[in-house]
């Protein structure tokens, strides 16, 4: 099956799996390849960091380390980006408190490195991820190692297991509150916010 044929039937998949019936789906994609939406045609998409199809492609480091005035400045994600049309990322994602506002957020095929946490932060701000009921679902699939034997399922778990963990920590330290910061993860369990699933 061709890539941009089975990228669009796991993209399906993935906006259809939810908790309840959502109105509408957003992507953003993190890759510069173009998102195929064929089989969900009310659905709206951004490449974060540009496409190759429109040239606009944009490569750079996390800004939130970097101090206003740096020589590393122009090299941000962030520095770039400004260069670029702006987006209307209110289409994309609605705030708490708005009639409309997001209730999942679905994670797939990133690996929740740090040089993208700058985005995660502003996502979850956004959406008001401790005091809102705004869910977090991340989603994995098999591969194979480097020696072409399939990596097994439990250890695929335990590598989002840590990945989700650290995000979440991450994330934890920059609220004003400590302690509403160290549990966040444990609220999102409890609450039944927070689900990790193979696709």
């Amino acid at each position: 099956m061709v890539y941009s044929a089975r990228a669009a039937r796991m993209l399906e998949r993935l906006a259809l799996d939810s908790l309840d019936s959502l109105v509408s789906t957003s992507v953003l994609d993190f890759n510069y390849t173009s998102v195929n939406l064929s089989r969900l045609p009310d659905a709206t998409a951004h490449n974060v960091h540009g496409s190759l199809e429109m040239g606009d492609i944009v490569i750079g480091v996390d800004g939130k380390e970097v101090a206003d005035g740096s020589p590393a400045l122009p090299f941000t994600k962030t520095y770039r980006l400004l260069a670029l049309d702006p987006i209307e990322y209110r289409s994309l994602f609605r705030p708490a408190g708005s009639a409309d506002q997001t209730r999942l957020i679905k994670f797939y095929g990133h690996s929740l490195a740090a040089a993208d946490y700058s985005y995660f932060q502003s996502i979850f701000d956004a959406v008001d991820l401790y005091g809102s009921n705004v869910s977090l679902g991340f989603y994995y699939s098999g591969y194979d190692d480097s020696s072409g034997r399939e990596i097994p399922d439990d250890d695929l778990r335990e590598i989002q297991y840590e990945r989700v963990s650290h995000l979440l920590a991450t994330y934890g330290e920059t609220f004003d509150n400590d302690a509403h910061g160290h549990n966040l993860m444990h609220k999102l369990l409890l609450e039944g916010r927070l689900f990790i699933r193979r696709l």
